[in-house]
């Protein structure tokens, strides 16, 4: 079974890797086809790291938003063209990716929460980011123009928003004791590569329009797809 995970962990890397290459030399269509195996390889690989002692609860919130944001991956790679906004496929399939990746963040943020619910009296460092990711968010749409976002400028930072919570909550887990390191390590890591891959994407296909840009973009999101679940690994009691 060890063979089997490590076989699994090196495929996705190997996935994630060689679909970047593809991305930054413009072959999109093949680079699609890779990134798009990285959800599916994942899960198994979670699955595989499955025990008795893990919560329930966790599990599903993890596969949910495993197999949401792999839905999401599905739409983005077939719909986001920035010369069509405003043509009524391309912003419904986008607006189907979004609301998949928003329900997928905030399955994160629900299960961090679980972890260790927020006490308002205590809420010092979720306060913090929280700040933090505002100033993140008002410094992505400042910049973004309304002429090539179109109708999806709203969606847009409804997806960024969702981003922010689960670095909120995975920091309110540094308040644990037994938990800190896990949220150190592990979730709120995940958490700001989310956030700054997310940025990226938008601010790349609505501003800075280049294509290499999205290499990076695939290897931040993949990395903290990666420290996610790592991390829930060791939520086994």
């Amino acid at each position: 079974m060890t063979l089997v995970k490590s076989l699994f962990f090196g495929l996705y890397w190997v996935l994630l890797l060689v679909g970047c290459y593809f991305v930054f030399d413009e072959d999109l269509k093949v680079g699609n086809i890779f990134s798009s195996a990285l959800m599916p390889v994942l899960i198994v690989y979670l699955y595989l790291h499955l025990k008795e002692t893990h919560s329930k609860t966790l599990k599903i919130y993890f596969f949910t938003a495993l197999v949401l944001s792999w839905v999401g991956d599905f739409f983005k790679t077939i719909s986001i063209d920035t010369s069509k906004t405003n043509d009524i496929n391309n912003v419904k399939y986008t607006i189907y990716g979004i609301v998949a990746c928003v329900i997928a963040n905030l399955c994160y943020a629900f299960a961090f929460k679980k972890i260790r619910p927020i006490k308002i009296s205590k809420a010092v460092l979720p306060s913090l980011v929280t700040i933090a990711c505002m100033l993140t968010i008002f410094a992505v749409f400042h910049v973004l123009p309304h002429k090539t976002s179109g109708i999806l400028y709203n969606p847009l930072m409804v997806y960024l928003v969702s981003l922010s919570l689960p670095a909120v909550f995975a920091s309110n887990i540094l308040d644990s004791n037994a938990r800190k390191k896990l949220a150190l390590n592990y979730f709120l890591p995940a958490a700001v590569l989310s956030i700054l891959s997310g940025s990226l994407f938008i601010l790349n296909k609505f501003k800075i329009f280049e294509p290499k840009i999205d290499a990076v973009v695939l290897l931040l999101y993949g990395y903290a797809q990666m420290i996610y679940v790592n991390g829930f690994r060791k939520t086994a009691k």
